[in-house]
């Protein structure tokens, strides 16, 4: 019997989040083997250029790759504990994977996640 599970994977950035890593980051969704449903990006109060330009690539990105991406935004900087409080409100999703704004995924992350939970199906 095969089965699939949803992910949703929460993010928020920052104004002062690198964009080089931010970059890195959400390029590493596009590279899974298994690619997450939802990508839900908060962004914590106003952002710099380089990062709104990210977002924008990669809203594109993930539309063409059928990837659902939502970007709430908040006016003010509330840190990163409430601003993810306020992204889990768009999260659709089964489960939630959390992400930070410079982590890069190894390319079976999202498999390896939804291998172990249909082989653990009591977590």
């Amino acid at each position: 019997m095969s089965c699939s599970i949803d992910f949703s994977f929460l993010i928020s950035v920052y104004k002062n989040d690198s964009s080089i890593y931010f970059d890195e980051a959400l390029n590493s969704l596009l590279t899974q083997e298994r690619l997450p449903d939802q990508v839900v990006l908060v962004c914590d109060g106003p952002l710099s250029d380089s990062l709104e330009s990210i977002i924008s690539k990669y809203s594109q990105l993930f539309l063409a790759s059928n990837i659902e991406f939502i970007n709430p935004r908040l006016e003010h900087n509330l840190g990163l504990g409430d601003a993810l409080k306020y992204g889990v409100t768009f999260c659709t999703k089964a489960y939630i994977v959390r992400m930070d704004s410079d982590d890069v995924s190894l390319p079976n992350r999202t498999k390896l996640l939804e291998q172990f939970l249909i082989q653990n199906i009591n977590i």
